[in-house]
């Protein structure tokens, strides 16, 4: 698929630029660049294709307030059979993060945000040999 030019331009004033999330009302929270340097775009792609174009005008402020968490939508949003497998995943990568702000807090250590990513994936890999069938169907929708 080509590049658009103005998809090139963004990408080369996101690279110069540094984000101040603050409250969050003025940063999406699907296409801007705030976690570690990187879009969710970019991050999670696939995850990124199932979301509706109205929805990825949300801000942060929006995604994460109070209990209106965006993957209760998102999941509604999915075919029955995929929605158990989605949960997984959610609460897979939910649990990792914990265990790396602990590591961060109470440790001192932390890793990239690539290598966290690797262990997600190195860990839901685990998780379909394991046997959760939900979850390797849903993987493999994402092409995962």
């Amino acid at each position: 698929m080509p590049v658009s030019r103005e998809s090139v331009v963004l990408k080369l004033f996101q690279a110069a630029t540094v984000l101040t999330l603050g409250n969050g009302e003025s940063t999406f929270f699907w296409t801007d660049v705030w976690l570690d340097g990187r879009c969710i775009e970019d991050i999670a792609p696939s995850i990124f294709a199932t979301v509706s174009a109205r929805k990825k005008k949300t801000v942060v402020a929006q995604a994460l307030a109070g209990d209106a968490w965006w993957w209760l939508t998102a999941k509604q949003q999915l075919p029955k059979l995929l929605r158990r497998g989605f949960d997984s995943l959610f609460f897979l990568v939910g649990w990792l993060i914990w265990k790396e702000r602990n590591a961060r807090t109470f440790n001192g250590v932390g890793r990239p945000a690539a290598d966290l990513a690797a262990l997600i994936q190195d860990e839901a890999s685990s998780w379909c040999q394991a046997g959760f069938t939900h979850f390797r169907l849903l993987l493999s929708v994402l092409g995962a």
